[in-house]
């Protein structure tokens, strides 16, 4: 069942499971010619991250599963002859709904790991994501996404380990469940917000360690017009995390179509931290 295969951008459809065995890997094309121009674009003024691995759009009942791994080589990015210095993110799904990641790991993209936009009911259990020394190396981002439940999952990433973001008003972050998970990053162990046009609400995270973090474990930042509330952080052990707890509250536009002044600020509250150890 091993095997190493190399492929550019593919597509992920509907009732489709993407199985990987253990000892086998796939291997993301270390030449950017080799990924698609349809894959949307990245939310933040960020293009030379628009192009992506594994894309989906408006599909369900998707599953990655197996014991093997992707690889995205992203040490191979950005190519000396592409002016536009691409990077590519390893998985991007927009509008997805019903969808399992297990028992996998995820490697070396040449940017974030993963970008869930506006989904609704996802599912992670046992996954491995390993990005550290790469730029943007985010590991799961969920912008605009419901009914998210992320467990038992390791992290050492280049960037923030797991995002909570809203690019859009009417797309809410909303029923949020993280537990016996393990951080670390260059920067934060999760960050909520920065992009935050949309609202939070229902998040618990439970039962976590972070370690060898540069900036925050937990980082909170409401600027674009969203509200936050309703969000549990308990039983949580930190070490070597220089910010345990950062939470901001002002104006910045963020998301890629922003212009002219931001939107009015609304409020965050009920957001309660309980037994954290640092």
């Amino acid at each position: 069942a091993g095997g190493r295969f190399v492929t550019g951008t593919f597509y992920l459809k509907s009732d489709v499971t993407l199985r990987i065995e253990s000892g086998a890997a796939i291997l993301g094309s270390p030449n950017i010619a080799d990924y698609a121009t349809d894959t949307d674009r990245s939310m933040y003024n960020e293009p030379y991250m628009n192009r992506c691995l594994i894309f989906a759009r408006d599909a369900h009942d998707i599953a990655i599963e197996g014991e093997g791994t992707i690889d995205g080589q992203g040490k191979s990015f950005p190519n000396k002859d592409d002016l536009r210095k691409n990077r590519p993110k390893m998985i991007r799904l927009i509008g997805c709904s019903n969808i399992r990641v297990r028992d996998i790991t995820l490697q070396w993209p040449a940017s974030w790991t993963s970008e869930w936009r506006y989904c609704d009911d996802l599912a992670f259990d046992n996954v491995t994501i390993m990005s550290r020394g790469i730029t943007n190396g985010d590991g799961l981002d969920f912008d605009g996404c419901t009914r998210v439940r992320l467990t038992n999952s390791r992290f050492n990433c280049g960037d923030d380990c797991v995002c909570l973001q809203t690019s859009m008003p009417d797309k809410p972050c909303k029923d949020v469940f993280i537990s016996g998970c393990s951080f670390s990053g260059r920067w934060a162990g999760i960050r909520i917000g920065l992009l935050s046009r949309g609202d939070f609400e229902d998040v618990t995270m439970t039962n976590c360690t972070f370690a060898d973090h540069n900036d925050s474990g937990l980082k909170i930042q409401m600027n674009e017009g969203g509200e936050m509330k309703n969000m549990l952080f308990t039983h949580l052990r930190m070490t070597n995390v220089p910010r345990p707890v950062f939470l901001t509250f002002c104006q910045k536009n963020a998301w890629v179509g922003a212009r002219g002044a931001p939107p009015p600020m609304k409020s965050v509250h009920d957001v309660r931290f309980n037994d954290i150890t640092v």
